[in-house]
C-alpha cells in the first residue's frame, strides 16, 4: 500500500520539512504540520506526493497503551478509516527515515519514527522515536502529555531487547523523575510511579513510602479516586520489595478510600442514599480480594443496609441541557469545540437531554386519537428476514391492557425517531469535534470513568474500552464491549440498593437476572428513574424498539446495525450513565467543604 499516490522525492521531502519549519518555527506540533500542509495545497491547487505522505503521518493519534498498534486512525466508519501505520508502503518509511535527522520538531520526529519502527521495525527510526520522546517528556516536572511520551520511549526501548542501551537511558530518565518530589500529587505523578514498575530500579520500598506518603496526601484533600491510584501502585512496589505486610496494608488502605467518599453521602441523608450505598459496596468488594478483613466487611455490611433503609434516591435527578436543535449540528460542536477533553467529554455526554417518558406518552396517546384509522387495526413489527417479532393491539381496544401496550408500542416507536435525530443532530457532529481537538487516549477516559460510582470495581477498563472506541467511532467494538457491562452495571446498582437481582429455580440454581428482566422491576424503574428506564427498555430489549442487546447478544447485528443509530445512542447513554453522577459527587463534596479536583 502507499499513501502519497504517487513516487516520493527525498529532496524534496526534506526542502517541505525545512519549508515547514521556517514558517511554523521548531516547536510546531503535529496539528501545526496539517494546518501548513492545508495551506500548501490550497496555495498550489496541487497535493504533491510529499505533502500527501507528511498529512498522512499526522492525522494518527497515539496511544500508547496498545503496543502492538500505538497509531491509532483519527476516524473510524462502516465505509473505511483513516491513515494507519500499514497503509505507509516501505519506500515512504524509508524516504522519512532518510529525512529524520533534518527535522527539529520533536513531535515529528517522534511521529516519523514510530511508524518506521511500527511499520518496518526501522532500527534507525526506533532510535530517532525514543530520542523524541524523552525530549517531549522533560526532565523535571511532567504532565499528562509528558508521561504518555515517556511511556511510548519505554516500551519502544523495551522491544529492543532487556540489555539494550535505550533501556537503560529510559529508565535513567525515569528514575529521575521519581526522584523529583512533586509540589502535589496528580494523576501524572501517579503514572510515572507505575511506569517505573516496568523496570528494575534499585529501592523498590522507598519507591513504594513515596507513593504512600502522596496517598496520604491526595486523601487529605479529597482525591479519593488519586489515592487509591496511589495505594494500589505502593502495593505493587511493595511487592516487588517482598514486604508482603505492607503490601497487605497498602490494598486495605486503598480499599478505605471508599468508605472516605462515601462518609459526605452518607451524612447528605436521603439525597445521596444511593451513592453512598454504591461507595460501601464497592469498598466491601475491594477488601473481599484481601485476606483478614472478614470483620471489617461484616460492619460495613451493617452500614450498607442502615444506608439502603433510608431509601434509595433516583438517577431521574440527573438532567442534561439540550442543545436547540434547530441549529443542531453546529450548536452541537461549539458544544465541545475549544475545550479541555475532560470538560468537552462531559459536554459530549449532555449535549441533548435523555427523552422524557411523559412527553412520549403524551405523544402516543394524540397519536392514536389523532390517527384513528390507523389506530383501529392491530400493526405488526417484522424484522430484516420478513419474519413477525411483534404484534401491536388497536388502542381503540376494549380491553385496558391492549390499549395500554398499544400506546406502549407507538411510544417505543417514537422513542426510535427521536434517537436518529439526536445522533444524526448532536452526538455525531459533538464528538467528531471532540476528537477531532484531542487524540482522546484510552487513558484519559480510564481516568474519568474511575471516578464514577456507577460502574462496578474490576470493570472500569472495559468501561474505557468500551466508551474510548465509540469516541474514534468504532461502534461495533463499543456496543460488543459496552452492553454486557451496562447489564452488569444495573444489576451491581440493584444489588448495592439491598435489591435482588438474580431468580431462583427449582433446582436451587440462581441464575443473574437480565435486562429483559431487570428494567422492569419496580424497584428498577425507581432507581433509574422513569425517564431512563424507558429508554434503555426500548433501545435495548423492546422488540418494537431497536431491540438492539437481544440483537446483539444473538449474533443477529449485522454492520450496518453496529454503526447504525440505536448502536451509536447505547454507546452515548453508557457514557451519560458513567459520566452524569460525577457532578452529584461534586455537588456533595463542594457542600461538605471537601472540593475535588481533577486527577
Amino acid at each position: 500500500m502507499a499513501v502519497a499516490g504517487g513516487p516520493v522525492d527525498k529532496e524534496s521531502l526534506k526542502s517541505r520539512l525545512s519549508a515547514f519549519t521556517a514558517d511554523r518555527g521548531p516547536d510546531a506540533k503535529l496539528r501545526d504540520l496539517e494546518s501548513w500542509v492545508r495551506e500548501q495545497v490550497e496555495s498550489s491547487g496541487t497535493p504533491e506526493p510529499e505533502l500527501k505522505l507528511l498529512v498522512a503521518s499526522s492525522t494518527m493519534y497515539l496511544d500508547p497503551s496498545t503496543p502492538e498498534a500505538p497509531l491509532k486512525p483519527r476516524f473510524v466508519t462502516p465505509d473505511g478509516r483513516t491513515t494507519i501505520p500499514d497503509d505507509f508502503s516501505e519506500d515512504e518509511v524509508a524516504a522519512m527515515v532518510e529525512s529524520i535527522d533534518s527535522v527539529v520538531q520533536n513531535d515529528l520526529r517522534a511521529r516519523i519514527g514510530d511508524i518506521a519502527w511500527t511499520r518496518c521495525k526501522n532500527y534507525k527510526g526506533a532510535l530517532g522515536a525514543i530520542d523524541a520522546y524523552l525530549a517531549l517528556a522533560g526532565e523535571e516536572g511532567i504532565d499528562m502529555a509528558g508521561i504518555e511520551a515517556l511511556e511510548k520511549s519505554a516500551r519502544i526501548a523495551a522491544s529492543l531487547g532487556p540489555t539494550h542501551a535505550a533501556r537503560d537511558k529510559v529508565q535513567n530518565r525515569v528514575a529521575a523523575l521519581i526522584s523529583h518530589a512533586p509540589a502535589e500529587p496528580s494523576g501524572s505523578r501517579a503514572r510515572l510511579l507505575e511506569l517505573g514498575l516496568m523496570f528494575e530500579l534499585p529501592d523498590p520500598g522507598a519507591v513504594a513510602a513515596l507513593a504512600e506518603g502522596e496517598a496520604r496526601l491526595a486523601e487529605s484533600n479529597g482525591r479519593y479516586t488519586l489515592a487509591r491510584l496511589y495505594w494500589g501502585t505502593a502495593g505493587q512496589w511493595h511487592g516487588r520489595a517482598e514486604d508482603e505486610g505492607a503490601a497487605r496494608l497498602a490494598s486495605i488502605n486503598g480499599a478505605e478510600t471508599y468508605m472516605l467518599e462515601a462518609k459526605p453521602h452518607i451524612e447528605a441523608g436521603d439525597q445521596a442514599a444511593m451513592v453512598a450505598a454504591l461507595f460501601i459496596s464497592d469498598a466491601i468488594t475491594a477488601l473481599r480480594s484481601i485476606p483478614g478483613t472478614k470483620k471489617r466487611r461484616d460492619e460495613l455490611h451493617r452500614e450498607l443496609v442502615q444506608v439502603q433503609e433510608s431509601g434509595p434516591s433516583s438517577l431521574a435527578s440527573i438532567k442534561s441541557d439540550p442543545v436547540d436543535l434547530s441549529v443542531s449540528m453546529d450548536a452541537a460542536r461549539r458544544a465541545t469545540a475549544g475545550k479541555p477533553f475532560r470538560e468537552g467529554l462531559f459536554a459530549l455526554a449532555s449535549v441533548n437531554p435523555w427523552p422524557s417518558a411523559t412527553k412520549l406518552r403524551d405523544l402516543a396517546i394524540r397519536h392514536a386519537e389523532q390517527n384513528f384509522i390507523s389506530s383501529i387495526f392491530s400493526p405488526i413489527t417484522i424484522n430484516e428476514s420478513g419474519k413477525v417479532v411483534a404484534k401491536t393491539p388497536s388502542s381503540h381496544s376494549s380491553d385496558a391492557d391492549d390499549k395500554e401496550a398499544a400506546i406502549r408500542h407507538q411510544l417505543y416507536r417514537l422513542l426510535m425517531h427521536e434517537v436518529e435525530f439526536v445522533v444524526h443532530g448532536a452526538i455525531e457532529p459533538a464528538r467528531r469535534q471532540l476528537v477531532m481537538d484531542h487524540p482522546a487516549l484510552l487513558d484519559h477516559v480510564l481516568d474519568i470513568v474511575r471516578e464514577s460510582p456507577l460502574v462496578p470495581p474490576g470493570r472500569e477498563i472495559l468501561f474505557a474500552q468500551g466508551l474510548h472506541a465509540g469516541l474514534h467511532g468504532e461502534f461495533s467494538v463499543a456496543a460488543h464491549v459496552l452492553v454486557p457491562q451496562v447489564e452488569h452495571a444495573i444489576r451491581h446498582i440493584l444489588y448495592s440498593q439491598g435489591i435482588t437481582a438474580s431468580s431462583f429455580t427449582q433446582e436451587g440454581i440462581q441464575p443473574e437476572l437480565d435486562l429483559n428482566r431487570t428494567l422492569y422491576l419496580e424497584e428498577a424503574a425507581t432507581i433509574l428513574g422513569d425517564d431512563l428506564s424507558t429508554t434503555l427498555r426500548g433501545l435495548i430489549v423492546e422488540q418494537v424498539g431497536a431491540n438492539f442487546r437481544n440483537r446483539l447478544a444473538h449474533g443477529l447485528s449485522g454492520v450496518a446495525e453496529l454503526y447504525g443509530y440505536p448502536s451509536i445512542y447505547t454507546w452515548w447513554l453508557a457514557l451519560g450513565v458513567c459520566l452524569f453522577p460525577l457532578a452529584k459527587v461534586d455537588t456533595v463534596n463542594r457542600k461538605a467543604g471537601g472540593e475535588q479536583t481533577e486527577a
